[in-house]
């Protein structure tokens, strides 16, 4: 029984540690944001769960991460995988942030109908962000924003490193 419950735990943390994930990318891609931070909560036993404070332009509202679906989380992760996978291709992230990435997911329960997921991986290898139904190219975003690849990678590898050392304590 107290195995069910650590074990519960742990799925709740990897689902809040992808709303922010998949929040950050949305926040960086489709920008009106001016800073944002994470607030780690510590609780049951040590295990941390992410609440996600965004402070926007002209006052400070907290917002919760979109609700998503598990299997649309694994999917997004999936993706995520693939787009540190580009960004390392572009040189602007490590083979640490992969195995990051990774770490994260082993944590998730996989989804049972494994369709789509090598397409998705794909498309963030290619630099394609998709997730809740919407596809982005990283790249002809930052063309048109004025913003380029790199702090979007950065950004990225940023919260996943953060993400990762929080499940490692």
């Amino acid at each position: 029984m107290e195995r069910a419950d650590k074990s519960k735990n742990v799925k709740g943390l990897s689902a809040s540690l992808f709303h922010v994930l998949v929040y950050d990318l949305y926040a960086f891609l489709f920008g009106g944001l001016t800073e944002y931070r994470k607030v780690f909560i510590m609780k049951n036993a040590g295990i941390g769960t992410f609440m996600l404070t965004i402070l926007a332009s002209g006052g400070a509202m907290a917002q919760s991460a979109p609700q998503i679906s598990p299997e649309d989380l694994y999917k997004a992760a999936t993706n995520q995988l693939g787009i540190v996978e580009y960004c390392k291709d572009k040189g602007f992230a490590t083979q640490e942030d992969i195995d990051g990435q990774q770490s994260i997911m082993k944590l998730m329960q996989a989804p049972a109908d494994k369709a789509g997921l090598d397409a998705t991986l794909e498309a963030g290898k290619k630099g394609v962000v998709q997730s809740m139904g919407q596809e982005t190219d990283v790249e002809e975003f930052a063309k048109t924003s004025g913003k380029s690849v790199e702090p979007f990678c950065q950004q990225i590898t940023t919260a996943i490193k953060q993400s990762a050392a929080q499940i490692q304590k």
